[in-house]
């Protein structure tokens, strides 16, 4: 009886093959339970790929809904976790906003003098960037948009005058607020000078 169970299992290479044609078509769906994508894959899988070859024995049928139940689980979480991982990659580097409600870039401008003018430099050099941000939003070159992310406004005004130094600027933003970069007097300086470049290249487009 032992043999025969043995002789009728699939060999490891087939039920490989088994499981990476069906895993490339696994999509995960954020309704369903994982338990309950799992059952309906296995279930598809048995209809088209284990009765087509005639059935197999307990044993193999044991070996297959096992081997294919592990491949759907690690697919599955390994999917939701590039998707958590990757909402929570744009959530950081969502542009930042204006430092008040009505996007007073004046305001904003005023906020990161006086920051810097504390030594609050990483601070200062965030709170230019916004009331720059705030500016081009005032003047119409971009649509005001929460969720957008500081190289999707790159990307939106490229071809534009202003598209080098908000390059610049974005890239000097990025490097204190996310790379953790050193800031100092110097790099506010910096930001600064960019910044202007940006709001009067808008100013005179």
């Amino acid at each position: 009886m032992i043999a025969v169970a043995a002789a009728a299992r699939p060999a490891a290479d087939q039920i490989r093959r088994w499981a990476a044609e069906a895993v490339e078509g696994l999509r995960p769906d954020p309704v369903q339970s994982l338990w309950q994508q799992l059952l309906e894959q296995v279930a598809r899988w048995w209809d088209t790929i284990v009765l087509p070859t005639g059935g197999l024995s307990a044993g193999g049928a044991a070996a297959v809904v096992v081997a294919l139940l592990s491949v759907v689980a690690v697919a599955l979480l390994l999917r939701r976790t590039h998707i958590r991982m990757a909402h929570r990659s744009r959530a950081a580097h969502t542009s930042p906003q204006p430092e008040t409600e009505d996007g007073d870039p004046e305001v904003a401008r005023a906020a990161a003098a006086a920051l810097a003018a504390a030594g609050r430099y990483r601070d200062a050099v965030r709170a230019r960037y916004r009331a720059m941000l705030a500016e081009l939003e005032r003047r119409g070159a971009l649509p005001p948009c929460p969720a957008r992310t500081n190289w999707e406004a790159v990307a939106v005004l490229r071809t534009e005058p202003v598209g080098a130094p908000l390059w610049e600027a974005t890239t000097v933003f990025e490097r204190v607020w996310y790379g953790m970069a050193q800031a100092g007097p110097e790099t506010y300086a910096q930001a600064d000078r960019l910044c202007d470049a940006v709001e009067r290249a808008q100013a005179a487009a």
